[in-house]
């Protein structure tokens, strides 16, 4: 399946403490809204304000990096030879 990032691989851990044991190679994201500071003038105060995109989209976040890093058997983005030269 791939390299275990865990302090102790193969043992599982309840879910919410076994977050180490996993690393990130693929995420979604669905873009919906454009957020927009609003100061008010009167007394500076700052308030988030969402406005409906006019076209939502999904963004796929695997990036050359991580696949480089899958690739290469890595952990981190930054043990793979983009930050270091190859051996």
């Amino acid at each position: 399946m791939g390299i275990e990032a865990a302090e102790t691989p193969g043992v599982d851990k309840p879910f919410g403490h076994d977050d180490a044991r996993y690393v990130e190679i693929w995420n979604l994201v669905f873009m919906q809204f454009d957020r927009l500071a609003v100061v008010e003038p009167a007394n500076k105060d700052h308030r988030l304000q969402l406005s409906p995109l006019p076209k939502p989209s999904i963004d796929t976040g695997m990036g050359l990096e991580r696949v480089a890093a899958v690739l290469q058997g890595k952990i981190s983005n930054f043990e793979t030879d983009f930050v270091y030269a190859a051996d």
